[in-house]
């Protein structure tokens, strides 16, 4: 049985896979910015969008597709194949965002994402009623291949170093390794006719009207997240926000031997197991946490100053196996310390200043720290100074 592709919808599938790649990355790199609620929704989103535009975009290529006969599909495996293609990319986005393997999650990512792609490819192709189906399996093989190493190759662009440009170069070649892995596929497969006849309902729209109405939704949805994420990035402080840490800061400078004392006292109360990390004197500990500090707060209009720095500091942090709970351990020692500090200065618009201070520096250190693989040491000196024991 011949079959024939219109054109224009087998470039609008190739524009939805490139799209939906570029948002679900763009979401699933920044959320290993985000405090553990917030990277939780973001991940999932991210693995959402992904699992939806592998769909979205075979669902688009196979309207593309004119058979000579009347086909239609089963919804049961329909729901499975979307299932598949959320949950093995969602596994796979999880293990290359977050280093979860070490040196070995952005390979264990790609090949989960490309055994996602092509199981979510040919569940999807069962589906199809009306016709048989034959495969040439060297062509199959070669698709699977094609979706591991190009889903590989994308996480590398993505995550490997986290810039603007390499995460859009990431998005573009996971987009086209969906499109290569089905196209390739499509021609690994040949369609049989059944030689008996039965009745299949015909489809209430046409396939070019269901593949516009799938590509828009898609991209309706891409475009949104995309858009919230700008709104989000783009002055992560405000001119206010800014004024109001460094203020709070100038009121308690004057005591900073106290400050550090009462900040690591607090810690040792929260995270106790962190205690075994300073043997000694904290006196220098504190000198060394408030003169970080002095400097960041006074650096917070200079983005470009501060940046390097804090990088810097995140990539040290992975040196000695930073821990994204540590994090959030020394956030909330740092934000109770300084309601003890300002009492009734410590409004809630400071204090909302003073998070969004702290989520923007371990922002960026935790985008800093993963470009580097972890060694298993202690966390929290090299933040403040002195090397663990």
């Amino acid at each position: 049985m011949t079959v024939f592709y219109q054109p224009v919808l087998v470039l609008l599938s190739i524009g939805v896979a490139i799209l939906g790649s570029l948002t679900a990355l763009a979401l699933t790199a920044l959320s290993q910015e985000e405090d553990a609620g917030q990277k939780g929704f973001m991940l999932a989103n991210g693995a959402l969008i992904m699992g939806a535009t592998i769909w979205s975009m075979h669902f688009v290529a196979m309207m593309a597709v004119e058979f000579p006969i009347v086909v239609n599909y089963s919804l049961l495996e329909t729901l499975g194949s979307v299932a598949i293609a959320i949950v093995a990319t969602g596994i796979g986005l999880y293990i290359a965002s977050s280093s979860a393997m070490g040196k070995l999650s952005i390979p264990f990512g790609g090949v989960l994402m490309g055994l996602g792609i092509g199981g979510m490819h040919y569940l999807g192709m069962g589906a199809i009623r009306g016709c048989g189906l034959a495969y040439d399996l060297r062509l199959v093989a070669a698709s699977v291949a094609i979706a591991i190493s190009a889903s590989t190759a994308a996480l590398w662009f993505a995550f490997y170093k986290r810039t603007v440009l390499m995460s859009l170069g990431g998005g573009i070649v996971q987009g086209l390794a969906i499109a290569s892995m089905h196209y390739t596929a499509m021609a690994a497969t040949y369609f049989v006719p059944l030689g008996v006849d039965f009745e299949i309902s015909k489809p209430i729209f046409a396939q070019s009207v269901l593949a516009y109405m799938i590509a828009g939704g898609l991209s309706a949805i891409a475009v949104g997240n995309l858009a919230l994420l700008t709104m989000i990035r783009r002055d992560p402080l405000t001119s206010e926000q800014v004024q109001q840490v460094q203020e709070s800061f100038r009121r308690i400078e004057p005591f900073a031997p106290l400050v550090g004392e009462v900040f690591y006292r607090r810690l040792f109360e929260i995270a106790p197991h962190l205690r075994a990390l300073f043997p000694g004197d904290l006196a220098d500990q504190g000198a060394k946490l408030m003169a970080m500090l002095s400097i960041a707060v006074a650096n917070l209009d200079k983005a470009e100053d501060l940046h390097p720095m804090i990088a810097e500091l995140g990539r040290r942090h992975a040196a000695y196996g930073a821990r994204d709970e540590d994090y959030g351990l020394v956030g909330e020692a740092l934000i109770w310390t300084l309601e003890q500090g300002l009492r009734d200065a410590f409004t809630p618009e400071v204090k909302s200043a003073w998070l969004a201070t702290y989520q923007m520096l371990t922002g960026t250190m935790r985008t800093a720290a993963a470009e580097l693989q972890p060694v298993k040491r202690g966390f929290m000196a090299p933040m403040f100074g002195r090397r663990a024991a």
